[in-house]
């Protein structure tokens, strides 16, 4: 939100309070006598992007009746939470054992609505006149009834130019719709970008001819693992409950939602496999499921007691190897498409969905205000597309394409990551209950891939030395995701 504020100290009060609230305190570069406009307020936002990212900028705590003072250089925490009243309403709650103490409110017909009255007062001195714009962690004035009183005791009112064109503005504010701004579509798509080169990994391939293949992929699919359940399970889930949940509570619908992205996840990959059971009945013997070692290095392919889908470790690639090998330039463009084999066509499509769904997940966690959710999506999404596009080329190029179309072609499925982002971000402006059930619906997805295509091949050790190696990756994992959430702060922009 933003206030035309003059010289002077400002009383500014906060009831209802629960909880600590995070608060910039900003300069606009607007002049009082110009309305400001939306554009405004977003590049006031964007400014804010850097300073959560700064972890060296100081978090200063604001206690009742102290002072903050509008400043780029400190982040406040608004500390509305008393420790000795709470712990005197507590008591009194408890008294009757009709009653439930709940975080910081009495339920029950012997209640009481004290904690809801109590008012908090800080001062905000300000030494310049013009505008300022507040970025809190709550919509404070719908949520804990914050007042702004000038040292007259009058109210000053928040500045409707950004808000006037809307008349039914007022009733959605606690939705908080957002925008998608100009930064943050380039961020999103540069994001993606980053994710869709990895599907020209192959070429790595063709110029390294790498021998020890087998080991790295098996400590990059743990290393995959791991990033995906600390994305999941530490980062997006939190954030989810955090958007959609008033109280910060897992609700019914959240978790709804999060299976729900579990299970299409789910039917997405056993529509795929009915359809590649399918393909292998029709072709009867004239191909032959078989597991394969790198064809970089020359190593012959060799028959697998039990074809694996799960790990893409090259050990475990379910390859569908044909009975005819035709000598082409590996740079050719000219598709046989009667030589190519079925299984080409599930991977592409597979990865289409895929992809598909990344960009969907990198946009929506961009749309929220500190990057380090999008960072943190990202990512995870690096880690585990690395091991898959290595295995993505192996299979194309067994199936029958040129190393060289296989490259290509990988990365033209690529190309659905960003329709995924451009749905997500061309669909706004979304409301934070939206955005919480769309990072439900993410976390779920990933979870499925971390434990149906991912775990499986990490939990298959055979020494004492690989059960160290995938632990100590997936620890790894865990742990760089795990630090995305450091000094991070879920904001809304009013």
């Amino acid at each position: 939100m933003v206030l035309a504020l003059e010289n002077g100290t400002y009383d500014l009060s906060f009831v209802d309070n629960t909880e600590n609230m995070a608060m910039f305190v900003l300069p606009m570069d607007v002049a009082t006598d110009q309305p400001v406009t939306m554009e405004d307020l977003e590049s006031s936002v964007e400014q804010t992007t850097p300073l959560l990212d700064d972890v060296a900028l100081p978090r200063h705590l604001v206690k009742a009746s102290c002072d903050m003072a509008p400043t780029e250089k400190l982040l406040y925490i608004i500390q509305r939470n008393n420790a000795e009243e709470l712990a005197a309403l507590r008591a009194e709650c408890e008294a009757n054992p009709d009653n439930t103490w709940h975080i910081d409110h009495c339920d029950g017909p012997g209640g009481h609505d004290r904690r809801r009255l109590a008012a908090m007062s800080i001062n905000l001195v300000v030494n310049q006149t013009g505008y300022y714009a507040f970025h809190m962690q709550h919509n404070a004035i719908e949520e804990f009834g914050m007042q702004m009183l000038d040292s007259s005791g009058q109210e000053v009112q928040v500045e409707l130019a950004i808000a006037e064109a809307d008349a039914d503005a007022s009733s959605e504010k606690k939705s908080s719709r957002r925008k998608a701004s100009a930064s943050v579509w380039g961020k999103t798509m540069g994001a993606v970008a980053i994710v869709a080169i990895l599907s020209i990994v192959g070429i790595f391939l063709l110029i390294l001819r790498i021998s020890a293949l087998d080991k790295m992929m098996d400590a990059m699919v743990a290393l995959s693992a791991g990033a995906l359940f600390g994305a999941a399970f530490l980062h997006i889930l939190p954030e989810s409950i955090e958007f959609y949940s008033e109280y910060g509570q897992m609700e019914l619908t959240l978790s709804s939602m999060f299976t729900f992205g579990f299970v299409v996840a789910m039917i997405v990959e056993m529509a795929l496999e009915l359809w590649m059971s399918k393909v292998q009945t029709s072709e009867g013997d004239s191909q032959v499921l078989m597991s394969v070692n790198s064809p970089m290095n020359g190593t012959p392919a060799k028959h697998s007691e039990a074809s694996e889908t799960a790990g893409y470790s090259n050990g475990n690639l379910p390859i569908l190897v044909g009975r005819e090998s035709t000598r082409v330039s590996p740079f050719s463009l000219t598709v046989n498409w009667r030589a190519i084999k079925p299984m080409a066509y599930i991977i592409l499509i597979g990865d289409l969905f895929h992809n598909f769904v990344d960009g969907v997940l990198i946009a929506t966690a961009f749309l929220a205000c500190d990057d380090t959710l999008g960072v943190s999506v990202t990512v995870s999404s690096i880690l585990h597309e690395l091991p898959q596009e290595f295995a993505d080329f192996i299979i194309l190029v067994e199936s029958g394409f040129t190393p060289f179309q296989a490259v290509l072609f990988n990365f033209l499925s690529a190309l659905t990551a960003f329709i995924g982002a451009a749905v997500v971000l061309a669909a706004v402006p979304v409301t934070n209950e939206t955005m919480g059930l769309l990072l439900a619906v993410g976390s779920g997805t990933l979870v499925y891939i971390a434990s149906t295509d991912l775990l499986p091949g990490v939990l298959r050790v055979k020494s004492f030395g690989q059960f160290a190696v995938h632990l100590f990756m997936f620890a790894v994992g865990v742990g760089a995701l795990a630090l995305t959430t450091l000094h991070h702060v879920h904001c809304n922009a009013d």
